[in-house]
């Protein structure tokens, strides 16, 4: 496999990862009254369930990634799924709508600009325009109008513990891209391939998972036995697809991409989710979409495809740059191929 085809592949397993995120943003709407909490905590149990099981079939794969990169996938699991839902949930608790459209915006620079300065892959002047463009389109994408955006207690008061967690989600999802990739890129890694490597992140996540239970008795959701049977199955029926799909086939796919894929290109990249998410809801909702989520969407388009032709231009200038797909000298074998 030569690095164009590998690349390629690897894009296309990014983009299918960002769809079926997408698609979880509408379980908080569909599980009502079943808060948001309740719903990831179901949704990572079993996404916990299928990692054991895969974990169990695999034992011997598993047990030769060894004890120190599976430690490390499982606080990548709790920091990359949990740590980042927690601080961005809260910080849009607390600090609105019109923050968590800049932290979303925010994020996939943030991850392109921490892969850029750990691997220095891609010259700087050939990154700003791609990340100036889909921010601003991520930005005017998630932007509410006044009349639709829920009033927020105290909102004034809050700003500042609310950037806060915004900047700390941003940080721990660059931090679980950046660290996620360089292992499943890494050369001699050939132990690691993207399944068992999946379900131990999920392992991960599940046992993180645990805090969520009292935190949601804290913040008043209503609990699983209050509600009725009908919106017990749905809550059920959610978490099964939204773990399989959202969590587990997601995450699949998108560790095939980080074994393909700079890491750099897979920080705009994931801009991507927000889009199908957008999708997804305009879908759900059976409307046709306002101007500003138009305009976004074709600001995020033009700013990753824009990533994408800097990061051929930058590989084709220097092959060495990009690790993906790089040929060993011993066996002729790419990384790309020996990442699973």
């Amino acid at each position: 496999m030569n690095r164009g085809p590998a690349a390629l592949a690897g894009v296309v397993w990014a983009v299918l990862a960002t769809a079926l995120w997408g698609s979880t943003f509408l379980g908080p709407a569909l599980a009502e009254p079943v808060g948001p909490l309740t719903l990831v905590f179901g949704r990572y149990a079993v996404f916990g369930l299928l990692s054991i099981g895969v974990l169990a079939v695999r034992r011997r794969l598993v047990s030769a990634i060894g004890p120190r990169r599976i430690l490390i996938a499982l606080h990548l699991g709790a920091v990359g799924y949990l740590g980042f839902y927690l601080c961005f949930s809260l910080a849009a608790d607390i600090g609105g709508g019109v923050l968590a459209s800049m932290a979303t915006g925010v994020m996939p620079a943030a991850v392109t600009v921490g892969a850029n300065l750990v691997h220095r892959e891609t010259p700087w002047r050939r990154l700003i325009w791609p990340i100036m463009i889909s921010t601003a389109g991520l930005v005017v994408l998630n932007w509410q109008r006044p009349e639709a955006a829920p009033a927020v207690d105290g909102a004034g008061a809050g700003m500042i513990p609310a950037t806060l967690l915004a900047l700390a989600a941003c940080l721990l999802w660059s931090y679980f891209v950046v660290m996620n990739g360089a292992i499943l890129r890494r050369s001699g890694a050939g132990s690691v391939d993207s399944t068992s490597w999946t379900a131990l992140l999920g392992l991960g996540a599940f046992i993180a998972s645990f805090v969520l239970p009292p935190l949601a008795v804290l913040h008043g959701e209503v609990s699983l036995l209050e509600v009725g049977e009908a919106q017990l199955i749905r809550f059920l029926v959610l978490s099964v697809l939204l773990a399989t799909f959202g969590s587990w086939c997601a995450s699949w796919c998108w560790n095939r991409a980080s074994g393909r894929v700079s890491t750099v290109l897979l920080g705009q990249l994931i801009a991507l989710e927000t889009l199908f998410g957008a999708v997804f809801n305009l879908l759900l909702e059976q409307r046709l979409p306002h101007v500003n989520e138009v305009v976004g969407a074709v600001l995020v388009t033009t700013g990753v495809l824009l990533c994408v032709r800097s990061r051929q231009e930058s590989e084709a200038r220097s092959p060495k740059n990009g690790r993906a797909g790089v040929r060993s000298p011993k066996n002729g074998r790419t990384d790309a191929d020996r990442s699973g």
